[in-house]
C-alpha cells in the first residue's frame, strides 16, 4: 500500500511540476498530507544545480560580476549558473529571458547537460519562452543522451504518460532504465513496479 501511494505521490510531483508548479510550490500541500513520501519525490525533482548554486555563490564571495567574467572567459558551468542566478533571482531580479541568454550559450557553445535540462524545463512550462513540449521534449532528449538522471526519468514520464508524444512503453522503460541505473530513485521505483530490473 504505502508503495502504491508513494507511486501517486511521485506521479502528482512529476505532473506538477511538468505543468509549472515548482517542487517546493508542491512539497508543503504533500506534507499536509502526512506522507514520509514527499522527501523521496521532491528529491528526485530537484535538480542537483539548485544544491550547490549556494555553495558555488559563496565560493565566488557571492560577487555575480566575478561569475560573469569566469563566464565571458568560457568557464562553462559559471555560464550555467550566471542563468541559474537570474532563474532564481538570487542576488539580481528574477529574469526568464535572461536564464535562457545564458542557459543558450552554455548549451550551444559548450554542450553542458544541465543546460540541455534547464532549456527543456523552461520550454515545458513557458517561462520566459512560448510553451513548446516538442522543443521542451528536444532539450530534455539531449540532457538524458548525455548521462542527466532527471532528464532520462522526465523522458521516461513523459513516454509513459503521453506527454507531448504518443505513449510509449518501451521507451518509458528504456529511459527509466537509464536514469535509474544513474541512481534516479523515482525511476527505480517506476521500474519495480512494472516488474523490469535496471
Amino acid at each position: 500500500m504505502q508503495r502504491v501511494f508513494q507511486r501517486v505521490v511521485a506521479c502528482i510531483m512529476c505532473a506538477a511540476v511538468i505543468f509549472g508548479a515548482s517542487p517546493t510550490q508542491a512539497e508543503p500541500i504533500l506534507i499536509a498530507a502526512g506522507t514520509a513520501a514527499v522527501v523521496a519525490a521532491v528529491s528526485w525533482l530537484t535538480p542537483k544545480a539548485l544544491d550547490t548554486l549556494s555553495d558555488y555563490l559563496a565560493q565566488n564571495n557571492n560577487d555575480i560580476n566575478a561569475i560573469e567574467k569566469k563566464a565571458q572567459n568560457g568557464d562553462a558551468k559559471a555560464i550555467y549558473n550566471i542563468g541559474l542566478i537570474y532563474y532564481l533571482g538570487k542576488n539580481v531580479e528574477r529574469n526568464y529571458s535572461e536564464a535562457l541568454r545564458w542557459w543558450l550559450k552554455a548549451a550551444n557553445e559548450h554542450d553542458y547537460a544541465q543546460a540541455h535540462y534547464s532549456l527543456g524545463e523552461l520550454y515545458y512550462k513557458g517561462e520566459g519562452v512560448l510553451q513548446n513540449y516538442s522543443e521542451a521534449f528536444s532539450w530534455f532528449k539531449k540532457a538524458a543522451e548525455q548521462g542527466h538522471p532527471q532528464a532520462q526519468n522526465i523522458l521516461g514520464c513523459m513516454y509513459k504518460n503521453g506527454y507531448s508524444l504518443e505513449k510509449n512503453r518501451e521507451e518509458a522503460i528504456k529511459w527509466y532504465r537509464e536514469a535509474a541505473k544513474n541512481g534516479n530513485e523515482q525511476a527505480q521505483e517506476v521500474l519495480k513496479e512494472f516488474g523490469e530490473t535496471w
